[in-house]
């Protein structure tokens, strides 16, 4: 199997709707990542006003 079959594999189930599978949502959290931040930062905005 070459990498690019391996990758495309991969991204096929990525894009399935997520099934509860461990990896899928352990890279889904990582991605969630930064978005807490932008939270963080809308909240410290909002108690400013």
């Amino acid at each position: 199997m070459t990498a690019k079959s391996r990758r495309r594999r991969r991204n096929q189930r990525r894009n399935q709707p997520p099934q509860s599978q461990p990896p899928l949502n352990k890279a889904k959290n990582n991605k969630n990542r930064p978005n807490q931040q932008q939270l963080q930062r809308m909240r410290d905005l909002a108690s400013q006003k």
